[in-house]
């Protein structure tokens, strides 16, 4: 990770992900896209956090964004940030469902999780405006 900081939040250390921790997440889903050989017509990214890695991952894979969940299909990625406790990606039920990051692990509802994080761990991405 590029900064870890130690501060506390609620008991959780506050991890701060960089720029190069995010391209290294999704490179990573490109390279179990091409490997499994995944026919994907477009992304979609869950509002919030999976917004600024839907573009990132439009562009490496030469697919378009939807903005619309309706328009979610079988042949839809969906990607957010970070799988937490599970809720968001299980009303998701069509698609290839993607996290940067899941403290699932094991139980994740995910097709594909970039790399696993604790779950006592408070996780502030790199377009995240931290809280004054």
């Amino acid at each position: 990770m590029d900064t870890v900081s130690k501060t506390k939040n609620d008991g959780k250390e506050k991890y701060f992900l960089g720029w190069t921790d995010i391209e290294r997440c999704i490179y990573r889903i490109v390279d179990w896209y091409r490997f499994n050989k995944i026919e994907a017509k477009n992304i979609y990214g869950i509002p919030r956090g999976g917004l600024i890695p839907a573009v990132m991952l439009s562009h490496k894979l030469n697919l378009p964004l939807i903005f619309d969940e309706e328009q979610i299909d079988k042949e839809t990625i969906v990607i957010d940030d970070i799988e937490d406790g599970g809720m968001t990606m299980g009303f998701i039920h069509l698609g290839y469902k993607v996290v940067l990051y899941s403290k699932l692990e094991k139980d994740s509802s995910c097709d594909y999780y970039s790399e696993p994080i604790g779950k006592h761990k408070w996780v502030v991405f790199s377009w995240e405006v931290p809280n004054e």
